[in-house]
């Protein structure tokens, strides 16, 4: 995948976003929940991750945002990609903030509660 040093998560998302395949994006999305894609992915995508956005690197500009790094990090980084990826594939591509209104107003959402979190990490 190359060397890179995101500055945040929505850095990290723009990246896997040109650097991954249609075909390995919908591979992603036949994962039923967010849990098990970064579970399953773990050791081979996270792996790499972890490696090419230099995480175990203490002073990394994404380390030192989110303070978070190695296996903590990658999968944050997994789960904001699969809910990315998810929010991306929907017919109406929601607003995150207006969401997270509704449900600050106890009104009817859509949106599960942690995909509506994570979207709003990448956007943070």
């Amino acid at each position: 995948m190359g060397k890179y040093k995101p500055n945040s998560l929505k850095e990290c998302v723009e990246i896997l976003e040109k650097k991954i395949s249609d075909e390995q994006k919908e591979r992603v999305l036949e994962y039923p929940s967010c849990n098990e894609f970064s579970l399953e992915a773990h050791f081979s995508f996270g792996f790499n991750l972890r490696n090419s956005f230099s995480m175990w690197d203490m002073d990394s500009p994404l380390v030192l945002k989110t303070g978070m790094s190695g296996d903590r990090l990658s999968s944050t980084v997994l789960k904001c990609f699969y809910y990315h990826l998810k929010r991306k594939s929907r017919k109406d591509i929601y607003d995150p903030y207006v969401e997270l209104k509704k449900y600050k107003e106890n009104k009817s959402s859509n949106v599960d509660p942690i995909e509506l979190a994570y979207i709003l990490m990448i956007h943070s």
